[in-house]
This record gives C-alpha cells, sequence and structure tokens, in this order.
C-alpha cells in the first residue's frame, strides 16, 4: 500500500511505515529490535519494482537518521489502563551505532546489483550520509569503507 500511495501527510501509510526503522531510544513504535526489522527492509529493498526499493531506501534513511528522531506524541505503547509496552532502545551507544552499521551495510549490499537512476540514489544518500558530521564522528571507519562499497 505504501508503494503505491501519492499522499503527502506524515501520517499517511509510507510515514507510518518508514517511521517503524528509525532507530533510537523508543524512536520506533516497535519493540522489536532494528536487526529484528531488517528482514522487512530487505524485502522492500529487493521488491520486484522501484517504487518499492525507494521505499526501502527511504527506510534505510530513516534509520540512519541522526538530525533528530521527530517527535511522536501518545502512541501505541500507551493503551488505556493496560500496561505500557515496552519499545526498543539501545542500552550501550555501541549497540545503538552497531545498528546504524547493520543498516548501512545492508543498503550497501543490496543495492550493489541496481541499476540506472536507483543505484545513483543509493550512492547520493550514501555520500550525503558520509558528509553528516555526527555520523562521521561517531562511525568513521564503517562509514568511509562503506561509501567505498558502493
Amino acid at each position: 500500500m505504501a508503494a503505491n500511495e501519492n499522499s503527502g501527510y506524515s501520517n499517511n501509510s509510507t510515514g507510518t511505515l518508514i517511521s517503524l526503522f528509525q532507530i533510537g531510544a523508543e524512536a520506533a513504535a516497535t519493540a522489536s529490535t532494528p536487526k529484528g526489522r531488517l528482514p522487512a527492509v530487505i524485502n522492500l529493498l529487493r521488491g520486484p519494482s522501484d517504487r518499492q526499493r525507494l521505499l526501502g531506501l527511504k527506510a534505510i534513511s530513516a534509520s540512519l537518521d541522526c538530525r533528530g528522531m521527530g517527535y511522536r506524541t501518545v502512541g501505541l505503547e500507551f493503551q488505556g489502563m493496560r500496561q505500557r509496552v515496552v519499545l526498543w532502545k539501545p542500552t550501550t551507544y555501541a549497540e545503538h551505532w552497531e545498528a546504524k552499521r547493520l543498516h548501512l551495510q545492508t543498503l550497501v549490499d543490496e543495492s550493489r546489483n541496481w541499476t540506472g537512476s536507483l543505484q545513483q540514489e543509493a550512492f547520493q544518500f550514501c555520500w550525503t550520509l558520509y558528509g553528516n558530521t555526527s555520523i562521521r564522528c561517531h562511525a568513521p571507519n564503517w562509514l568511509s569503507k562503506s561509501s567505498r562499497d558502493l
């Protein structure tokens, strides 16, 4: 549904799907770890259409965003009188950056066989990411290696 959507609102199916892949302390409305969410991203990145692959690229982009996660108001973790759902959050900075590294490496591996404008978009995304000072300071080795691999 999200691959064929044309709505520009952030709470549309595309925005909701992409927000599930954010990495950070309770950034995504899920208890699943980033590694546990990775198969869904891989399915998108391997999708039969460019729209699905582009959606996968947007999901990876959300997982690697360091500029701020935006904000969530009351979400599914608050369900009336029920016990609060415990959303995923990293226990260490190392766990946080390892999750981001894994998502970037997945993008590099999966987009290697893409062609044309889609591969160019993946390359442009990685190049922009490499320019992000926050990521470059925290993860210089794996980021520069991944950028060269792409």
